[in-house]
């Protein structure tokens, strides 16, 4: 495991999202690792001094309103949290003094089985140290307890066998990886870095040890993961440092090549290990290893992965903008930007809808041209507090769908504004309109019985959609607030392209909120009635400056590459569809 993964799990953690397999994978790097030790230390302690002093009191709960009041149900959730965070660092804390007792306790007791003698050539003796235990007996019992062993750190084009498929970021476990085609990166927890391409069997052992029984491997090796093993049959290979292929095929005899450091090979489990250094090349012949001729290029390598991704990302690149164009022909859809084909000094986005209005092209105002989904796909980077794009959509609707393709870098208020209506006098602060659009609109507005509706991310990043309804004779907004229990929006997922979408529909009055094509919580509307969006905002919400407070920001901090308004509510199968279409994670 390397830092940047470590740091993933301890983000994992403090979201109280840690699974069980997961945490055994960090009690593992804990353990053997001092500078996870105190990262980990220095996470739970920031964490904790953050939490303690920041706006979550301990509040009597007799004195507060009724649990169903909204500000109820935020106290009590701001002192769950407070509770959880010491608890969590206090545990934290005592978990690590305890296996820091169990390290200095094993230390004494794992001289006692110190390794053997290696040969540095094939008729001289190394002083290297390497195991000489059997193969598949008590070194592989050392790590029964932790089933854990890596993660899938990149692919392309891979096709798994037996349909039982797996993605960048899955984590691990021992047992089989079976691909008939593509490349595949594996990361283990031990410090190797394996490359195989396939059609390829991989048995994962432990976090230091698999076994390949066919297919192509290169295993690159840093400090920490020096004497990892790859097995093939009765045969071992173990890294003394840097990289390695290895290839095994049926009907075949297995080689190994040497690209840098050392190896040292067993070719069965009572033999003495033989050394080899980089830029040699050995065949396992049915008694003697073989010298044959070196070459590295046979071999996978890192380039070799990226550049079948690269391949595959164009590729998919040019399938979605088909898709796009099919999009944008539907007559439902009434906003689509693509963000594409324009400039970096362009001051709109361009609506590709065919059944665009008027007042539809999406004014910019603070937020950059950057990169999206693919590196010749472009999208708005949206950071400061007055960023947003502004934008009409005429009507009211008794149905409709948001959707976006964004990459949330990380939430910074209470909301997070995706798509939002306003008030046209709001809007106005902002925007610009004549004054007798502004005279009819407004007038439409005031006879509509829905006055806004918002789709935003709550301060743990669940999906809302907020629907405003004016009370009479006080004019105030009353909300009916339809909440996700599920984040879209974990620390984890920061930084990471996601497609989100929400159907409101009047007819079947539901509405609906999907995560990455698939419906993620569904809900009866109480008062289905039609939206009046016309001034809309994306990324961000107008605040009139007799109400703007330090601690308003409804900004959305990320970047967005694909933006949808529909007046129907899409069905599941066509929103799983433009997620499969769109999305570049390979």
């Amino acid at each position: 495991m390397n830092e940047e993964e470590f740091r993933q799990l301890l983000d994992t953690l403090l979201d109280g999202d840690l699974s069980p397999e997961e945490g055994a994978a960090m009690e593992s790097a804990i353990y053997e690792n001092p500078d996870f030790q105190r990262l980990y230390l220095e996470a739970m302690k920031t964490h904790a001094s953050l939490a303690w002093p920041r706006r979550w009191p301990v509040t009597d709960f007799a004195s507060l309103p009724e649990p169903s009041s909204p500000i109820a149900l935020k106290r009590k959730t701001k002192r769950s949290l407070q509770l959880a965070v010491l608890a969590c660092a206090a545990a934290s804390v005592l978990f690590l003094i305890v296996h820091q007792m169990q390290s200095s306790s094993k230390q004494g007791l794992s001289k006692n089985d110190q390794r053997a003698e290696v040969a540095t050539t094939p008729d001289k003796r190394s002083d290297v140290a390497v195991s000489q235990q059997p193969m598949d007996s008590d070194r592989q019992s050392r790590e029964t307890n932790r089933s854990l062993v890596g993660v899938i750190s990149n692919t392309a084009n891979v096709e798994w066998r037996n349909g039982l498929s797996r993605s960048t970021g899955s984590a691990l476990r021992q047992g089989w990886l079976r691909i008939d085609s593509g490349m595949i990166q594996i990361d283990f927890f031990g410090g190797a870095r394996l490359v195989v391409r396939g059609p390829a069997e991989l048995h994962l052992r432990s976090s230091s040890e698999a076994l390949l029984r066919s297919g192509e491997v290169t295993c690159y090796v840093g400090e920490l993961g020096r004497g990892f093993r790859l097995l093939t049959g009765d045969s071992e290979v173990i890294d003394l440092g840097t990289s390695f292929g290895m290839r095994v095929f049926p009907n075949e005899k297995a080689e190994v090549h040497v690209f840098e450091g050392k190896v040292a090979i067993r070719q069965k489990s009572e033999d003495i290990p033989i050394e080899f250094s980089e830029k040699s090349a050995v065949r396992f012949d049915s008694d003697r290893l073989s010298p044959v001729e070196y070459s590295e290029s046979r071999f996978p390598g890192y380039q070799d992965l990226q550049s079948e991704r690269a391949l595959k990302s164009q590729q998919k690149y040019e399938t979605w903008k088909m898709y796009a164009e099919k999009l944008s022909n539907d007559p439902s859809v009434l906003v689509y930007y693509t963000f594409e084909d324009q400039r970096a000094d362009d001051i709109e986005v361009l609506n590709r809808s065919k059944s665009k209005m008027i007042g539809s092209q999406g004014a910019i105002l603070g937020a950059a041209w950057d990169e999206g989904r693919w590196p010749s796909k472009a999208g708005l980077r949206f950071r400061d507090r007055n960023d947003r794009v502004l934008f009409r959509v005429p009507g009211q609707h008794e149905s409709v769908t948001f959707l976006v393709w964004a990459r949330l870098d990380a939430l910074m208020g209470e909301r997070t504004a995706l798509l939002m209506s306003e008030y046209p006098s709001r809007w106005i602060l902002n925007g610009s309109m004549q004054s007798s659009e502004l005279a009819e609109t407004a007038a439409l507005h005031a006879n509509a019985p829905v006055k806004m509706c918002r789709w935003t991310l709550d301060s743990v990043g669940r999906p809302t959609f907020n629907v405003g309804f004016e009370q009479h004779p006080t004019s105030t907004i009353e909300w009916d607030s339809y909440v996700s229990p599920n984040s879209v929006a974990k620390r984890r997922d920061w930084g990471h392209w996601a497609c989100l979408a929400v159907t409101y529909d009047t007819v079947s009055k539901k509405i609906v909120h999907y995560q990455n094509g698939k419906p993620i919580q569904s809900m009866d509307i109480d008062r289905p009635e039609p939206l009046f969006l016309q001034c809309m905002e994306l990324g961000n919400l107008s605040t009139p400056t007799i109400r703007t407070r330090s601690d308003v920001d409804f900004r959305f901090y990320g970047a967005i590459d694909e933006v949808m308004i529909a007046k129907r509510a899409f069905k599941a199968h066509e929103i799983a569809e433009i997620y499969e279409v769109g999305n570049n994670l390979q």
